[in-house]
């Protein structure tokens, strides 16, 4: 029979199979092993042969290899009825985790060999597919391969790391209080392991020490380090915190608080990912920001550089995702076609099996009120700044269009005046900020100041649109954003058009002067203000002109302004479109409806 290792369709390619071993029935009944690795070559299929068998077994022995705990050091056999008949098996092996579960597909004839967390790429094994008869695990088993350069037994290690464990104690506070007292130091959660049900714990946390050196959150800034508590510890902290006197793992935040806790036994820390895994770091660090955001944001005499200082942790990368712990969301109407709905959010929340332990986690009782109240309150800090801030100026770059508000309660942001005077800022400073990043590029520095000008015009389209601060004001803004270089003539126009016509005209009329003064042929004046300003290309740039001056000329026509002067621009400008697209049936409408209006009005 054949047996054939390859991956399946697009998936990953097969992981180096060294701790995979295939079993079959020899005449007497007797089952014979044979290595998978023996006929292994990087980047090809593995494809080996054994007798036709009633019965097949597939032996894992990466517990063999890898664990720390002398009681997981065991291969795991699973056996499947294949039926002697079949001749050829496909092997589709997906997935790299350290312990692995085979399911048989009888009808088709191949296996699929998966880690432990079968959902994890969305692959769900159908119930037709047979799963192993029996499992069981064996210890000292004989069939074991070693190859020198190749593969390392886990005991090869054993010596080398229990001297290690004997001669090197782990770095141990003196007691729970001193060791959150240096988490706080080095802005770190303290990860507490207390098992009073574990006889040698002693022992294996020094394993454990050694074998799980302490994980960094990704961008380093935030960590944890682990402490192995006492039954005076729990009587003196745990306890008060409603930790139950069981084998737990407990995170606590820079307060000593409690953030999260569940069951953990440091004797099966190898089923465990928690503690290692990339994801849950940042789930228990999202989880530290929610109790810090409580903390401060919920203080209304916090001080506003530790507002500044939570608010920019908030934002920073999207690493952190404090939403998910939210107990207030806005009542706001899901726009059709956001993300950002309860659903998702849903989906977001219950994607990790930690989630399910809900009462085990921490809260954000942070309401929208109190941070568009915080928000407000430090914005207002800078209203009458002469210098820039180079901190505030980084907040304000990466919590533009409502980022920090989605970034806490999952949902859209509410528009206040807050935002406008954020924007504001930014354009009071734009030059003072270029100049800043150009000093960083110099000396070869990454402390640039992200600058999103089209999240700026963003933000003033939505605060215009919310109807809460009058158009003026805002155009006072983009005014001077225009006047700046920050913000274009055009997408001013643009936003006039939107909201204020009568400016919208008046503006116009200034850019329209301003292209013809020099040049009266249109195609030359554009071109020339093509060149000094390039974007997009020649005829988007020609049509983008050609549309505004179409939809000004309209816009006067539905507004039905009978002023003589204004008719005439209208005309002029839509004239002017249709110079350049000729065949333009809205362009060719517009004058025609203008020329009606002209005649019906009698504006001569």
């Amino acid at each position: 029979m054949q047996l054939t290792f390859k991956k399946k369709e697009d998936d990953f390619d097969p992981t180096n199979p060294f701790y995979l071993y295939v079993g079959y029935e020899n005449d007497k009944g007797e089952v014979e092993y044979l290595w998978v690795a023996k006929k292994y070559s990087p980047g090809r299929e593995i494809t080996i042969e054994i007798p036709r068998t009633k019965n097949l077994y597939l032996v894992d022995a990466k517990r063999k290899y890898y664990s720390s705990a002398q009681q997981n050091r065991q291969v795991t056999i699973e056996k499947f009825v294949i039926g002697e008949e079949t001749n050829a098996i496909d092997v589709f092996y997906i997935g790299g985790a350290i312990y692995t579960k085979a399911f048989y597909n009888e009808e088709d004839q191949y296996l699929i060999i998966k880690d432990n967390d079968i959902n994890r790429y969305d692959r769900v094994i159908p119930n037709s597919y047979q799963k192993p008869v029996s499992s069981k695990k064996v210890s000292g088993w004989e069939h074991l391969v070693e190859v020198p350069g190749i593969t390392v037994p886990f005991e090869r290690e054993t010596k080398t790391l229990e001297k290690k464990v004997d001669e090197e104690p782990p770095i141990q506070a003196e007691s729970i209080q001193k060791a959150i007292q240096l988490t706080s130091e080095r802005n770190k959660l303290l990860a507490v392991l207390y098992q009073p049900k574990v006889a040698s714990a002693s022992k294996l946390y020094k394993w454990f020490l050694i074998k799980n050196p302490e994980p960094k959150y990704p961008h380093g800034v935030l960590y944890y380090q682990f402490y192995l508590a006492s039954a005076d510890d729990y009587n003196k902290w745990l306890k008060k915190r409603g930790i139950p006197n069981d084998n737990v793992l407990v995170f606590l935040d820079s307060d000593g608080e409690k953030v999260f806790y569940d069951k953990f036994n440091i004797e099966k820390d190898e089923e465990d990912s928690r503690i290692m895994d990339e994801e849950y770091q940042k789930y228990f660090c999202s989880l530290s920001l929610a109790r810090k955001l409580d903390k401060i944001l919920g203080n209304p005499s916090s001080p506003l550089k530790e507002v500044e200082k939570v608010l920019y942790q908030t934002t920073d990368g999207y690493e952190l995702n404090a939403y998910l712990f939210a107990r207030e969301r806005p009542d706001v109407k899901e726009k059709e076609g956001s993300h950002l709905t309860k659903k998702n959010l849903e989906t977001h929340r219950y994607s990790s099996n930690l989630y399910r332990n809900r009462i085990a986690m921490y809260d954000l009782k942070l309401t929208p009120k109190q941070f568009l109240f915080q928000w407000k309150r430090l914005i207002d800090s800078h209203k009458e700044d002469k210098i820039l801030d180079t901190d505030y100026a980084r907040l304000l770059s990466k919590a533009e269009n409502g980022r920090l508000f989605t970034a806490i309660f999952y949902s859209g942001s509410i528009p206040n005046r807050a935002d406008l005077d954020a924007v504001a800022y930014q354009v009071k400073f734009y030059q003072a900020i270029e100049d800043y990043n150009e000093q960083q590029k110099k000396a070869e520095l990454y402390g640039k100041i992200p600058s999103s000008k089209s999240y700026m015009e963003n933000t003033l389209h939505k605060i215009a649109s919310s109807g809460i601060v009058p158009i003026k004001e805002i155009s006072e803004v983009y005014a001077q954003g225009v006047q700046k270089g920050v913000f274009s003539d055009n997408n001013y126009i643009d936003f006039l058009y939107k909201y204020d016509l009568s400016e919208a005209i008046n503006i116009f009329e200034k850019y329209y002067n301003n292209l013809t003064s020099t040049e009266t042929h249109i195609i030359v004046a554009l071109d020339k203000a093509y060149t000094q300003n390039p974007s997009n290309n020649w005829h988007f740039f020609k049509k983008n002109f050609a549309d505004r001056a179409n939809n000004i000329a309209w816009s006067i026509y539905q507004a039905k302004i009978s002023d003589k002067e204004t008719i005439q621009k209208a005309i002029l400008w839509v004239e002017t479109a249709l110079s350049l697209f000729p065949d333009d049936k809205y362009y060719e409408d517009t004058l025609e409806k203008l020329l009606e209006f002209k005649e019906k009005t009698n504006v001569n």
